[in-house]
């Protein structure tokens, strides 16, 4: 990748792990990043050595999910994610915090008719933590997204 100014992006030295278990009931997921990027070789001098914008230093996921056995189908989960700071523009004189989010479902598969029925109901950003998702820089400008409020997601899918 470039920057603006055509020069590469950065150097970067990180650790990336994931993992899952699965127990009886229970299905556990995780995975994390530690990243410590800096730019380097850009034109711009005054910013090598200085974090990329829209670059968390962290990120940490955490899932769980359950299958309830008093009612065959029906599967429980959760979901947490951190994301670190990340820097806004490229001089680093600004950033956004991390933040945390948390999201929780749940999914019952039946058959209805002979046809397979797959009911779902989730609250993503449970607790509507407030915070900027993104800060990509791009063509001189900071784009800032914000994460979604609280949200409610209900679906039916029918196989036929």
């Amino acid at each position: 990748a470039f920057d603006d100014a055509g020069g590469p992006v950065a150097g970067f030295c990180g650790i990336d792990a994931t993992g899952a278990w699965h127990q009886g009931a229970w299905t556990l997921r995780g995975g994390t990043q530690w990243l410590q990027a800096r730019r380097e070789g850009s034109e711009v001098a005054s910013i090598n050595g200085l974090v990329p914008a829209n670059v968390p230093e962290f990120t940490l996921n955490l899932q769980a999910a359950y299958d309830v056995a008093a009612l065959p189908g029906l599967n429980l989960q959760a979901a947490v994610t951190r994301q670190g700071s990340r820097m806004v523009l490229p001089d680093n004189s600004a950033s956004i915090s991390a933040y945390t989010r948390t999201d929780l479902a749940l999914r019952y598969v039946a058959r209805l008719g002979g046809a397979q029925t797959i009911w779902r109901a989730g609250i993503d950003n449970v607790f509507d933590t407030k915070a900027w998702r993104e800060s990509p820089y791009q063509f001189s400008h900071v784009y800032l997204y914000p994460q979604a409020p609280r949200t409610l997601r209900l679906s039916v899918q029918i196989d036929l």
